[in-house]
């Protein structure tokens, strides 16, 4: 059994190639239920605007037949090029830094933890996750948290949002009295929202999709005029910038008809505006690609948390193997007590028969031959411990379970 996680982040792939594999929740509980079905034991997907990725648990498996059953799943078979592929340790340090921010666009953001445990929770709720990959994701979440606090990222906040708004300054040359709508007002949405508030804007339009969920924004954000979805093209015209972030499986805009020229940062995936858009000569349209640019710039201020980072994550990671591999441990150590156990039982049946043996002779000749066994079953069990090398490890219990399991049967 081994770790695999499978993938394409913004490393790897632009928007357009990203869009192609976005997981709305239902596409990842099928997704799931097909590596189960193909005889995964654990699965957990993550998608955000910059990857998408599964993790699971199971037998050993090829890196092509991985492959080839993720592209067939997506309809998808352009991705060689793009997809990435990593298995036991190297597959848990890469969780480790995703869950911490240290692999995003912007070093150490703030939103992915969320959506790491967004994803594990959704897993967790349709059976996809179980003893595996909830101690792998725990740790992942813990070392992140823990990283946050001793080397206080929170008090530099930086997300996508951020980095979209400082986009936009610089290409806008400013923000001040601009007026924006926000198409979304979940997590991205909320985060664009206090950041344009401290940007000098003049005007603030955002959509909502239901009446409860207006309420709350209304409370939590009074300076902002909120609109419902349906009227989004009627505010168009009335505003220099849009800002759009749903979740939406489809284009939420697919025309503008204005004269003026306009600012319009797309930051879903798949994509909220049709691309044709940014045709028109008044329209400027960016999107994920274009924030790499201000995205590097960003990366110096938080080198350091990086390397920092990286400390923790080496050694709770190292924690973290040592409790897989006695895992992988476990059915060996089952099967040679259960041989041992055999064995001491048929050993003590016959001496009884040979021996005219008292009750108190009896638990000391137990007593003996437990120990003796115990010390013999407990050569193979450090050795295995003392190994280095986790494939060699595995491949050693296996065979011991194999041969134990095998010699059980037989009697």
């Amino acid at each position: 059994m081994q770790f695999y996680c499978i993938g394409i982040n913004y490393h790897t792939a632009n928007t357009a190639t990203r869009e192609k594999v976005a997981f709305q929740d239902l596409k990842k509980i099928d997704i799931s239920n097909s590596f189960v079905e193909e005889g995964v034991s654990e699965v957990v997907i993550l998608s955000t605007c910059n990857r998408s990725e599964i993790y699971f648990y199971g037998e050993d498996i090829s890196k092509d037949k991985v492959m080839n059953f993720f592209k067939k799943s997506l309809a998808v078979s352009d991705l060689d090029k793009n997809l990435y592929f990593k298995e036991g340790e190297e597959a848990v340090t890469y969780l480790f830094n995703v869950t911490a921010g240290f692999d995003s666009l912007v070093i150490g953001e703030d939103q992915i933890l969320g959506q790491v445990k967004e994803a594990q929770l959704l897993a967790m709720s349709i059976g996809s996750s179980k003893k595996m990959l909830n101690k792998i994701f725990r740790e992942a979440i813990a070392t992140a948290k823990k990283i946050k606090t001793q080397l206080k990222i929170s008090e530099n906040p930086l997300s996508i949002g951020y980095i979209a708004i400082k986009y936009l300054q610089e290409v806008a040359g400013t923000l001040d009295g601009k007026s924006v709508l926000v198409i979304g007002s979940g997590n991205m949405g909320k985060l664009a929202f206090t950041y344009l508030m401290e940007s000098g804007v003049k005007e603030i339009y955002a959509t909502y999709r239901n009446n409860s969920s207006y309420c709350e924004l209304a409370i939590r954000f009074p300076e902002i005029k909120f609109i419902e979805f349906k009227d989004r093209y009627s505010y168009i015209d009335k505003v220099d910038i849009i800002i759009s972030c749903t979740s939406s499986p489809h284009l939420v805009i697919d025309r503008i008809e204005t004269a003026k020229e306009m600012h319009i940062m797309d930051l879903a995936i798949p994509r909220d505006i049709d691309s044709r858009v940014g045709e028109m000569d008044n329209i400027n349209l960016y999107n994920n690609d274009d924030l790499k640019k201000i995205a590097d710039k960003n990366y110096n201020i938080r080198k350091k948390l990086l390397v920092e980072g990286q400390e923790i994550i080496c050694t709770d990671v190292k924690g973290l193997m040592v409790w897989i591999n006695n895992l992988y441990m476990e059915p060996a150590i089952k099967s040679l007590k259960r041989v041992s156990d055999n064995v001491r039982e048929e050993t003590l049946e016959y001496l009884v028969s040979k021996l005219d043996l008292k009750h108190k002779d009896k638990l000391i000749v137990d007593k003996i031959l437990s120990a003796s066994l115990n010390r013999i079953v407990k050569v193979p069990i450090s050795r295995l411990n003392e190994m280095e090398n986790s494939k060699k490890k595995k491949e050693y219990a296996k065979m011991i379970d194999d041969l134990f399991t095998l010699e059980a049967e037989e009697d």
